[in-house]
């Protein structure tokens, strides 16, 4: 089986790559992760402002930060690990990053925020959920 988990580096995409190595890791010796993180683009007149060498090196950062805890904690338990990062839209990069790899299941942390707020400010969760073709497993 092939996981697609979308990371940020919070505590929230933390208790997904957890719940992975719980119920996934010991019952599937072939499964296989892909870690992936979505890191917005920066305003234009910051990229600018910063050249495109900077800004590349900045979204590098971003991604190797974002990434590095889950690699080492899914690295430790034996798991195949692959990463993923591209600057976007986070939604549209794990909803894209998931058909890419062909993943049998998306596996994102949730912030747990009521509705009303994911209303109101959007939420990532929300807009993979609602556009992903693959399925989504959501952790709170």
């Amino acid at each position: 089986m092939k996981l697609l988990i979308a990371v940020d580096g919070s505590e929230h995409s933390a208790r997904a790559v957890d719940y992975v190595i719980t119920h996934w890791s010991r019952l599937d010796p072939a499964l296989q992760v892909v870690l992936c993180h979505g890191d917005p683009p920066l305003p234009p007149h910051v990229a600018s402002a910063l050249g495109r060498t900077e800004e590349d090196s900045y979204h590098a950062d971003n991604a190797a930060e974002a990434t590095r805890r889950a690699r080492e904690t899914l690295e430790a338990t034996g798991v195949a690990v692959q990463v993923r990062a591209e600057v976007g839209d986070p939604a549209e990069v794990i909803r894209d990053s998931a058909k890419a790899v062909q993943a049998d299941l998306i596996v994102m942390g949730s912030h747990g925020r009521g509705n009303l707020r994911n209303l109101l400010l959007g939420s990532v969760v929300t807009k993979v959920l609602a556009s992903s073709p693959v399925p989504v497993l959501v952790v709170r």
